[in-house]
Formats: structure tokens, sequence, C-alpha cells
């Protein structure tokens, strides 16, 4: 499976490997998942326990104090689309609750209204 990061993930996960503290645990568990998931092995991170139904088809993850990894998968392509705090990951979804992504010809992922 191929994996892809939108712009929202990327900045985010840069802002993350900053923070230090509990920030810097959740970086590494982010690092770790994406190096198992680029040799085609399943992490262990385990799952929320209530889902998510605010954006479909994603799947979101618990890490450490309380943050939170958004993904999708589709056509054998796994999306980083968000990690961050329980706060800053309820905003992000509140905010793209109700899109669908789309592959833009550049490449990009977007999230329009549907």
């Amino acid at each position: 499976m191929k994996l892809a990061m939108t712009k929202a993930f990327s900045k985010q996960f840069n802002r993350i490997k900053r923070r230090g503290g509990e920030a810097d645990v959740v970086f590494r568990q982010v690092c770790g998942a994406i190096a198992l998931w680029e040799r085609g092995q399943e992490c262990l991170l385990p799952t929320t326990n209530h889902g998510e139904n605010r954006l479909k088809h994603v799947i979101k993850y618990d890490l450490r104090g309380a943050y939170r990894l958004v993904t999708t998968e589709h056509v054998n392509v796994r999306m980083l689309l968000w990690v961050g705090s329980h706060d800053e990951t309820d905003a992000w979804l509140k905010t793209n609750k109700g899109c669908d992504l789309v592959v833009m010809d550049n490449g990009e992922i977007e999230f329009i209204p549907v």
C-alpha cells in the first residue's frame, strides 16, 4: 500500500516535532507507524473507542496524551490526514465535516464540501 500525506498533516506533524515533551513521544509514535506502513506492515496503534463519523472512511488512532492520528485508505493508498491534540483534532474534524477527499491534478489532496 502506498503512503501519502496532506499538506495539513505535514505542517502539523512538523509543529508537533518542535513542541517537545509529550509531543516528542507522539512524534516518535507516528514515525514508527509510518515506517511500518512503508514496509507494508500494520502498526499496533489503537484506534479510538468511538470511531469517527464526521468524515467518511477515516480511521482515528489514539496516541499518547490524548493526541490523535487521522488517516484514510482508498484504492491501495493510505493517506495521512491530520495529527494533533484531542482539541486540535476535534477542531480539524469540525472544519472538514461532511467533506470528501479529492486528489487534484497536481497530486495534492483537498477537501471539498459535499
